[in-house]
């Protein structure tokens, strides 16, 4: 794993380190036509991510990548894990659904990196990361900073993310509830 901030690979899958060297968040890494691009999922193995977090929907009816991905592990010896927390596209969870995808991160992160991804990286998985900042101790403000910074180096930096006002909704409310860190929230 590396602690830059800047992730080398975007031209060949869109992403951007949240909390560098430990979690990475981007786009669907399966090819939106076919098979997965092996070329993508090498990237993010090469890089130590050992954990998928896919917040993509069934109803998208993308091309699954488990099977290009569990070919790459046998051939390297490399343990992976890929979870799925489904949310609509352009939809939200409730707090409960937030905080079961943040556990499930912070408890990965201790087997190698972890990978959150939508279709894009810009929505779902960006209201998955606020929601990580925010339990970190950040304000909605530094939170939608912080993004807005990580993915400055992205070949998708000059759009929004998350981008509807649902999903920054879910993380002003969830700024504004009090949290076990820090009860004075």
């Amino acid at each position: 794993m590396t602690n830059s901030i800047s992730w080398d690979h975007d031209d060949t899958i869109h992403a951007y380190w949240a909390v560098p060297g430990s979690v990475l968040v981007g786009e669907y890494p399966g090819g939106p036509q076919g098979g997965a691009p092996a070329d993508a999922l090498s990237a993010l193995l090469d890089s130590g991510i050992r954990t998928f977090i896919d917040v993509t929907h069934p109803s998208e009816r993308l091309p699954p990548y488990g099977p290009t991905l569990l070919g790459l592990c046998e051939q390297s010896g490399i343990d992976v894990a890929v979870l799925s927390f489904p949310i609509p596209a352009e939809g939200v969870l409730d707090m409960d659904g937030y905080d079961a995808i943040v556990d499930q991160i912070r408890s990965s992160v201790g087997l190698g990196g972890v990978y959150v991804h939508g279709r894009v990286g810009l929505e779902r998985s960006a209201v998955v990361m606020g929601c990580m900042l925010i339990d970190s101790g950040l304000s909605y403000e530094g939170a939608m900073r912080t993004i807005k910074e990580r993915r400055s180096g992205t070949r998708l930096a000059d759009t929004r993310a998350p981008n509807s006002f649902p999903q920054r909704e879910i993380l002003i409310r969830r700024a504004d509830r009090p949290h076990a860190d820090n009860p004075a929230r």
